[in-house]
């Protein structure tokens, strides 16, 4: 998947039996010289949709410890 990134599709099955997937990207620092502004971004626009649309189907980060969308 993907064509600037690459993106993989990891799915995994919990101890109750639900299905769930995730995508996880490597970003590509060539195309995007600044890959924390890039994904600060996306979050920020992202909750804004969610704020704003509650229930509408968004891009949703599950986000480190330290709340980074990234690791690096």
């Amino acid at each position: 998947m993907g064509n600037v990134n690459r993106t993989y599709k990891v799915n995994f099955r919990l101890p109750e039996g639900k299905e769930k997937s995730f995508l996880v990207q490597n970003v590509n620092t060539y195309a995007f010289r600044n890959p924390v502004g890039l994904m600060n971004n996306i979050d920020s626009v992202t909750e804004h949709i969610r704020s704003k649309k509650p229930g509408k189907l968004a891009l949703h980060f599950h986000h480190t410890a330290d709340r980074k969308t990234y690791l690096a």
